[in-house]
């Protein structure tokens, strides 16, 4: 059996599993008219990501913001993975958002009006045509260079600085991190930044078997 094979008998194990459980993404009631976040869960990175930085969610470890058009999802992201010289933001489908070590699934859906909507589709359209680089320092302010959960926010609050009003988590950085970020305290938007608030609600999770 060769390497082709192998891989192409892994996704298709892998896709089936997500959407024998989920079902087809008809059922799961997206509409036209709402602004989503969606995260996604690896086990290397649960450590790491979830338990140390976010605030209550222990398995999502990436976040991306998007809507569903009408025939499928627009998944803005960022993403260090594959970089070369392209730029950091990803616009991704359901599919191509889902990784093969993805073993958490959750969208939220936030409580926005229509006007929203389209500010919010205009906000990540504009960043679409720009260089976007990943921010591995992981400060706030540093131009067109963001982390996943900072470029959400930043288009979040773009959308309506009144209403989308998070506050970035200030905290000290245990010595490991704080050695590697170069400074004692780390002032920051954790991947869980808009969970827990009034203006957003989740309406779909799912833990995905791993076939390792």
């Amino acid at each position: 059996m060769n390497f082709k094979l192998i891989f192409a008998i892994t996704f298709l194990f892998f896709y089936l599993n997500v959407f024998s459980q989920k079902g087809a993404i008809d059922d799961l009631k997206l509409n036209d008219s709402t602004i989503y976040f969606f995260t996604r869960g690896t086990k290397a990175k649960s450590a790491i990501t979830a338990e140390k930085f976010n605030i209550q969610d222990k398995f999502s470890t990436h976040v991306g913001i998007g809507y569903f058009d009408g025939r499928q999802l627009k998944i803005y992201n960022i993403s260090d993975e594959n970089l070369k010289n392209e730029s950091a933001l990803k616009i991704d489908s359901l599919e191509s958002f889902l990784t093969s070590k993805t073993y958490y699934f959750a969208i939220y859906k936030c409580n926005n009006t229509y006007e929203e909507l389209m500010t919010m589709q205009l906000v990540c359209e504009s960043f679409a045509q720009q260089k976007i680089t990943f921010d591995s320092t992981f400060e706030i302010g540093n131009g067109n260079a963001f982390y996943c959960s900072e470029f959400c926010a930043n288009v979040i609050m773009q959308t309506n600085p009144v209403k989308y009003n998070y506050e970035p988590l200030k905290l000290t950085p245990d010595a490991m991190s704080a050695a590697y970020l170069e400074r004692q305290t780390l002032t920051y938007f954790p991947v869980d930044f808009f969970q827990g608030k009034n203006n957003c609600s989740k309406v779909f999770e799912i833990f995905i078997p791993q076939t390792d």
